[in-house]
């Protein structure tokens, strides 16, 4: 796992003694979905707000890839876990975390092209490359059920290309060096917006499918190190920090989240379908 804040923040949230943990530093993992320095630039609200609260050392992490994070998280007891909607019910399910919070608005895959292809149409990709952050990424999966839908089967009328994220695959679509086989890209909805703002003017949305609802972009978890006391009271300072502080609006903004809302059990429903891809993806103990 590698460390991605350059300092050490404080952690001391309102009256959460996190006993269990004395004397050690507090990590907060955050699946790689974007930049290490994307991450660190959508994230600074919150640790800015942690450090005024001046009370633990906290590190943020994240790891080079989907796999190397998974494997990591089920061995490592992070205190608090940002993380992929099915690889956080993963987490539950093998490495006893506890998703606690998600933001308001939910997941659906957005399929870029290069502005200016001319590409108006889905079936004018029929037999081209399509890049992808991972084979493991939930919008990968969501992805690949857009093809099918249209009567394009992946790896037969249409070739994935995994490029490791969000950023890569749609370098992969940019890549002005490289023959010109990769048509377009598949981002996730929260993904699309930081994608815009970094290559502005050189993509556009082809399509989206916002029908499969009920997906979080991403879930909050508390360590599966912690009392049940913990876990409610690391919950109810990120609601207030995430849904009443200018900061936290500020970082919720930033990354298209908006607000946060208490993770229930119709938002495990609605991941579960994914579980059967994602358990095979992963292998853990």
């Amino acid at each position: 796992m590698r460390v991605i804040s350059k300092g050490i923040i404080g952690l001391m949230l309102c009256g959460l003694s996190l006993a269990s943990l004395a004397g050690e530093d507090i990590e907060i993992a955050i699946f790689p979905y974007l930049s290490v320095h994307q991450l660190l630039g959508l994230y600074e609200p919150l640790r800015s707000h942690l450090e005024q609260e001046s009370g633990r050392p906290v590190r943020l992490v994240t790891a080079k890839n989907f796999p190397s994070f998974v494997a990591d998280v089920h061995q490592h007891p992070y205190t608090l876990l940002i993380n992929a909607p099915h690889m956080a019910r993963l987490a539950e399910l093998k490495s006893g975390y506890e998703a606690i919070l998600r933001p308001e608005v939910t997941l659906y895959p957005v399929i870029v092209v290069e502005a200016g292809s001319g590409i108006t149409e889905l079936s004018e990709l029929r037999g081209a490359q399509v890049a992808t952050p991972f084979a493991s990424a939930i919008i990968t999966m969501m992805g690949a059920e857009i093809f099918r839908e249209a009567g394009m089967l992946p790896g037969q009328d249409v070739t994935f290309s995994h490029a490791g994220s969000h950023n890569n695959a749609v370098e992969q679509l940019l890549n002005e060096q490289a023959v010109k086989a990769v048509k377009a890209a598949i981002v996730s909805s929260s993904a699309f917006g930081a994608v815009s703002e970094r290559y502005q003017g050189r993509v556009q949305r082809l399509l989206e499918n916002r029908s499969v609802s009920g997906l979080p972009p991403v879930v909050y978890l508390a360590g599966p190190h912690l009392s049940a006391a913990e876990r409610q009271q690391l919950q109810q300072s990120l609601l207030r920090f995430a849904n009443q502080s200018e900061q936290g609006k500020a970082m919720l903004q930033a990354s298209r989240h908006y607000s946060l809302r208490i993770f229930d059990q119709a938002d495990r429903a609605a991941i579960d379908p994914f579980m059967a891809d994602t358990l095979e993806a992963f292998v853990l103990p």
